[in-house]
């Protein structure tokens, strides 16, 4: 609840980009700091903060599928969204499976690191492929930014268009005061 209360505030202030790379970093680390944590006080602490890192991330991603996905497929993609939800679930009941079937011996601080790997993984792909919001680009008033990433995007997915096809109006009352794009 407490990262889904600043997570507007840092993507509307930072990107959707920044927010999502922000909360897989937060949740890898804390998780990793989460198996070490030498006290129940020290993990519960830890644990707050891997769930607040959860909580940034959720409302950035659906942002940036409500702002990039044509409308006819955003419910898909919301729908594949919840379903990573699911798919995280199974990749923990595996990994306990892995490490104890019956549960008599669980090694929670092994378990908790291996857990912590999608996080990183996520991290490092969305750092090397996730690319800004458009929308985001355009209302901060970065409109040739914007305008190349639309191109961009147009191209990849085998769409022709040229750079008079689109319209880039920008918002005067939440422009960024920044001109380096213009």
């Amino acid at each position: 609840m407490v990262g889904c209360l600043v997570s507007g505030w840092l993507g509307d202030s930072m990107g959707r980009r920044s927010t999502i790379l922000i909360s897989y970093a937060t949740v890898g680390f804390f998780s990793v700091l989460s198996a070490w944590s030498d006290s129940y006080d020290s993990l519960v602490f830890y644990r707050f903060f891997v769930g607040c890192g959860v909580g940034v991330g959720v409302p950035a991603c659906n942002a940036m599928v409500g702002e990039i996905c044509p409308s006819t497929m955003r419910i898909n993609f919301a729908c594949f969204m919840q379903l990573l939800f699911a798919t995280g679930e199974f990749y923990a009941a595996f990994l306990i499976w892995c490490e104890d079937p019956k549960l008599k011996i669980l090694n929670w601080r092994r378990l908790i690191i291996t857990s912590s790997t999608p996080a990183f993984l996520f991290l490092i792909l969305a750092y090397m492929f996730l690319m800004e919001s458009p929308h985001f680009l355009a209302i901060r008033g970065r409109l040739k930014s914007a305008k190349s990433l639309l191109m961009g995007m147009a191209d990849t997915n085998g769409a022709e268009m040229s750079g008079n096809d689109i319209v880039l109006v920008e918002s005067s009352s939440e422009s960024d005061s920044s001109t380096e794009d213009r």
